[in-house]
């Protein structure tokens, strides 16, 4: 999806610099200056709050929405999937590897993305971890999920580890 961008940004600074000058032909003088002044405030404020929300949650920042998806993230966990692409799996493996000493550790993941990330893993650790399907879910220690599909809390009581992104949880571990 990157290829989309520079044309994005070419198409935004052309609208930009066509805006500028019909305030400047509308406007003359101070008004003029006044006005471009109050519109490049508007457009850094909105650049601003995005670059908080980037470095605040990083390095889960691809779970931004802009206030029009909803004015929280539990509102808009219920019409969006947050972690679509199942990063923060990666930071829940490495907590269960760092925390969990057994030499094998049998896991479920709700989805496929939690065995991608798996692969970014040293072979060593990647060895250790057990990967049983849902048929076989008691033979598991640990339950994990990024809530890809699923928007409610899951039955289980013991949770181990979760990620929250603006107070709701993108990615849940519970100890079976």
């Amino acid at each position: 999806m990157l290829f989309i961008y520079p044309p994005i940004v070419i198409l935004s600074l052309e609208g930009l610099i066509y805006l500028s000058k019909s305030i400047k032909i509308k406007f003359k003088g101070l008004s003029y200056r006044v006005i471009n002044i109050i519109f490049i405030l508007i457009i850094a404020s909105s650049l601003i709050h995005t670059a908080q929300f980037m470095i605040r949650y990083h390095p889960h920042q691809n779970v931004y929405f802009n206030i029009l998806a909803g004015k929280n993230m539990k509102e808009v966990k219920n019409s969006f999937e947050l972690d679509y692409w199942g990063l923060s799996y990666r930071q829940a493996l490495e907590y269960i590897l760092k925390n969990d000493k057994d030499k094998v550790i049998k896991i479920y993941v709700t989805n496929a993305c939690g065995w991608y990330n798996s692969l970014i893993l040293p072979s060593d650790d990647r060895k250790r971890l057990v990967y049983v399907k849902r048929d076989s879910l008691d033979e598991a220690k640990y339950f994990i999920s990024n809530y890809r599909w699923h928007k409610d809390e899951y039955p289980y009581e013991d949770e181990y580890f979760s990620i929250k992104i603006g107070g709701t949880k993108i990615m849940v571990v519970y100890r079976l």
